[in-house]
């Protein structure tokens, strides 16, 4: 009888812990937060960046240049700027993955976690036709049309919408955190 029950606890331990596999609800929802802060403060630095350097760059073609010169000059500077700011956010977008992916969610939101993965892999998709369109833009309206055509638009909504979802089944198990899902994208 004591071998019996002696094995009958070794199997316990070992079924109650592959069971509980992963991180801690509270420990994942300090990493996502952790990890999202980070990645939400880059991305912000890049586009403010992107834009106080834009309006320089601008301030300065218009105070060297009038009409058809200035209007070639400014597309130009625009496209190059915005090639880098999306290579950079690509850069970003793709350390913040690879940091999620190392993440083993617990069981209770890991559906929540793919979903956000998924909807981040789909943004990172959408770099690549901008970075691919941009250098042969010729006016501002081609530049519209190389972002707005590349899918990383529409992707923004659907990295929201899921980045919301986390947050809300996270929260629903007690953890409050803040995954920064609003401008995510």
């Amino acid at each position: 009888m004591t071998r019996l029950a002696a094995t009958a606890v070794i199997a316990g331990i070992v079924i109650t812990g592959c069971a509980s596999s992963g991180m801690s609800i509270t420990a994942y929802g300090e990493a996502m937060g952790s990890e999202s802060a980070s990645y939400a403060g880059e991305i912000d630095g890049l586009r403010d960046g992107y834009a106080f350097e834009m309006q320089d760059a601008i301030a300065a073609l218009q105070r060297d240049m009038e009409g058809e010169a200035l209007r070639s000059a400014a597309v130009a500077e625009t496209s190059r700027r915005s090639l880098t700011l999306f290579a950079l956010l690509g850069d970003a977008l793709d350390r913040y993955l690879q940091a999620l992916r190392g993440l083993e969610a617990p069981s209770e939101v890991s559906a929540e976690h793919r979903e956000f993965i998924d909807a981040l892999e789909g943004s990172r998709a959408g770099i690549s036709p901008i970075l691919t369109a941009l250098p042969g833009t010729a006016t501002f309206d081609e530049i519209d049309r190389a972002i707005a055509g590349s899918g990383f638009a529409d992707a923004q909504h659907r990295v929201e919408a899921a980045c919301a979802r986390l947050e809300q089944a996270i929260d629903d198990h007690g953890v409050d955190v803040d995954l920064r899902c609003e401008g995510m994208g």
